[in-house]
């Protein structure tokens, strides 16, 4: 789902009598904030699909072609496959109106031809209006031509005397009088190699730009010419890397050793030029930052943000910040500018905050900007200023998509007088740390379109196979007479629902509809009902079940606490489930009959990732850390340890209950999915990355184990490429 821009002569008008919220079958979509809402909630759906389901509401009526929608929405140039994109998007618009491909109330498949939006349009009176003419064409942007770029918005900016008006999406309204406001020019591509790491931070100096890059359970750090080229991979010798940052001044980088899991590790220097690292004194981090002379690093670690000398001396501690996840180093007077990324652990949301670079003055970097976000993965992060320190360059992640913003300064701090963040650049990908050029005139990404899908390891043939026709899931649960499936449809790396199916992918049907966002579906042992984790707008994760046959899934528990991963006990009397806000967080048990809730003895920091026995006897669960797979017997509280590793993940169970399967997804290319016999400790490998028919992948997950055995993995095809926008900042 990935375009060039379009042809900048075709720029088109929309009437200002068009209408800017239109409602069908008890939805409505603003053309405004290019929102979709149903009675009056917000419905989850990337920018993609909102603005392909824009232009269906544009014609409804009349068939629009896959070639319209293409020339629309993705224009020229597109570099990966339009219909594969297409399809995905009118599922997930299908998924957020409930609506039957087979017996379409709102959209109709034209065979081999396009899409007609067949539901009749209210008017703004509350009467109906049908057919061609209900509403206004979307118009177009107006953007240069550039080979490769990332999104092309199809919908025009409308200024009519100082008032927003038309069918459109809306960037930024700006009285003519006023100073230019920031704009993107073109959308470059630089690598071509799809494996570039979103989680490092991105460092550049005169010539080049550092990043990290990934092939499967090795993580490293690689330079590229600033104006693309072939990657090549910087020497470190310790495991793990992770870039943190560089000093054009000391032609350093700070990186992290071993970071695993958790994105924690010892800190480095590493000259760029080459040379023997040093380890900066005893430092333990989860990110780290240079001062703008070179003389202090600046580092988060679990309680706060802390100073440091580069030789280890002289540290303090500057925050006390019990979710602070990332930190910038920013140059400025007195010493600069602190830019923090806070996590919230409750919702696993994020925020940009601010700090002088003594710690003073810490402040909400966009307040009163947008309403906090309440979901997972969502949230304002990754802000750098650009050298002139004019504009905090961010990033934000909402309903699915991703965008960069630019606020103007002032005194190098955001206010709420009169001064408002403009859009540069939005895309249904993922975007990691954004890096402003020395010049100010191009800001360097990377960005993901995660693109999964399920196989299954036959073992005659000794290759992964596709698994229910290979869709894209997560989570593979199959009911005890092995003739039924759950899984969870990712829409995009953080929302998902819930379908079912025949093992043979017959009968599927969806059962859990956005703004939901669902994850870790299990069946109930009777067959009856599918237990799973999920968060709705404005709550966090939550225990649900809904019935098998669909419905209205009901929540378990109406607690404040923040639940996941439940699992049924053999009998279906009672669930298992991870509770996030324990102290320390822990397993509980809930009775199905009496709603009562208590703790599992001794189960406390087990990890999030635990599978039960099939007898209900032992959990099997990995360290947070992933250093070791666990067995907790259930009768009499006793923890072993199964067998240690690196990265130890996704822990299932065979069907007969001999073997704990587990994956190993640090230190090693290959991401072996090993077996544990439990009687013995015994560990033999099952499969690999090399039992793939197909290269293109950039890494792979278990995520269940089927009845006759075989391990059913989550594939993620490598798109992560490093991009950079060429923009004016006036």
């Amino acid at each position: 789902m990935v375009a060039s821009v379009g042809n900048p002569k075709r720029i088109s008008t929309v009437s200002v009598d068009a209408p800017s919220v239109a409602r069908f079958g008890g939805f409505e979509l603003d053309l405004q904030q290019l929102e979709l809402r149903r009675q009056g909630a917000q419905v989850h759906l990337p920018p993609q699909p909102l603005r392909i389901l824009a232009l269906l509401l544009s014609h409804a009526g009349r068939i629009v072609t896959r070639e319209e929608i293409q020339r629309q929405v993705w224009a020229s140039g597109t570099f990966v496959d339009f219909e594969l994109g297409l399809n995905r998007c009118i599922r997930q618009i299908r998924a957020a109106l409930d609506d039957n491909p087979d017996q379409p109330r709102f959209i109709e498949t034209i065979p081999k031809r396009g899409y007609r939006f067949v539901a009749p349009l209210e008017k703004p009176d509350g009467g109906n209006s049908q057919g061609v003419g209900a509403m206004s064409p979307p118009a177009e942007i107006a953007a240069p031509q550039a080979r490769s770029v990332w999104a092309r918005w199809p919908l025009a900016l409308i200024i009519a005397g100082g008032a927003l008006a038309g069918f459109g999406l809306v960037v930024m309204l700006r009285p003519a009088a006023e100073k230019p406001a920031p704009r993107l020019l073109r959308v470059v591509r630089l690598t071509h190699f799809g494996r570039a790491e979103l989680a490092d931070s991105l460092a550049a100096d005169e010539n080049s730009i550092y990043f990290g890059e990934r092939q499967g359970g090795n993580w490293g750090i690689a330079r590229i010419a600033k104006d693309g080229g072939e990657p090549a991979a910087i020497k470190i010798p310790f495991p793990q890397p992770f870039l943190c940052d560089y000093s054009s001044r000391r032609s350093e980088l700070l990186v992290l050793s071993d970071a695993g899991l958790m994105g924690i590790g010892d800190l480095w220097i590493v000259p760029a030029s080459g040379g023997p690292p040093r380890r900066v004194g005893d430092v333990v981090a989860s990110g780290a930052t240079w001062s703008p002379d070179g003389s202090a690093i600046a580092y988060s670690y679990q309680s706060g943000v802390y100073e440091v000398n580069p030789d280890g001396s002289g540290g303090r501690k500057l925050l006390t910040l019990q979710d602070s996840m990332k930190v910038h180093w920013e140059p400025g007077s007195r010493g600069g500018t602190l830019t923090i990324v806070r996590r919230d652990p409750k919702t696993d949301s994020y925020s940009l905050w601010e700090a002088s670079a003594g710690g003073e003055q810490l402040h909400p970097a966009l307040d009163g900007w947008r309403p906090a976000p309440a979901s997972q993965g969502e949230g304002e992060f990754y802000g750098r200023w650009t050298p002139d320190g004019k504009y905090l360059i961010f990033c934000s992640f909402r309903n699915g998509g991703s965008s960069i913003w630019a606020v103007p300064g002032v005194n190098r701090r955001f206010t709420k007088d009169g001064i408002r963040p403009v859009q540069l650049y939005s895309t249904s990908m993922l975007i990691s740390p954004v890096l402003p050029s020395a010049d100010g005139q191009r800001i360097f990404f990377v960005a993901n379109q995660p693109a999964r899908e399920l196989q299954r390891f036959d073992s005659v043939r000794h290759a992964f196979v596709p698994f229910l026709s290979g869709v894209p899931g997560r989570w593979v649960s199959f009911s005890a007479d092995g003739q039924w499936v759950a899984y969870c449809d990712p829409t995009d790396a953080f929302h998902g629902t819930v379908w079912r199916s025949r093992i043979d992918g017959s009968q599927r049907q969806q059962l859990t509809f956005s703004p939901m966002n669902a994850l870790e579906p299990r069946w109930s042992p009777d067959g009856a009902h599918i237990a799973f984790s999920a968060q709705t707008p404005g709550r966090g994760l939550a225990i649900y079940r809904v019935s098998s046959n669909g419905g209205e899934p009901e929540r378990i528990m109406p607690t404040n606490e923040h639940d996941t991963c439940p699992i049924w006990s053999p009998q279906g009397g009672e669930l298992l489930f991870y509770r996030i806000t324990s102290d320390p967080p822990a397993l509980y048990s809930l009775d199905l009959r009496t709603r009562r809730c208590s703790m599992v003895a001794n189960s406390q920091d087990l990890g999030a990732e635990y599978a039960l026995s099939p007898d209900g006897r032992y959990v099997a669960a990995a360290a947070a850390d992933g250093s070791s797979l666990l067995l907790l017997d259930l009768k009499t509280h006793r923890r072993s340890v199964l067998i240690k590793g690196r990265g130890l993940s996704f822990p299932y169970w065979s069907p007969h209950g001999e073997y704990v399967y587990v994956q190993e997804l640090l230190g090693n290319p290959q991401e072996p999915i090993q077996r544990v016999r439990v009687s013995d400790c015994r560990v033999e490998t099952v499969a690999t990355a090399e039992n793939f028919l197909r290269s293109d992948i950039s890494g792979f997950s278990l995520t269940g184990v089927a009845p006759d055995g075989s391990p059913v993995v989550s594939l993620v095809r490598a798109t992560a490429d490093l991009y950079a926008l060429d923009i004016s900042l006036p």
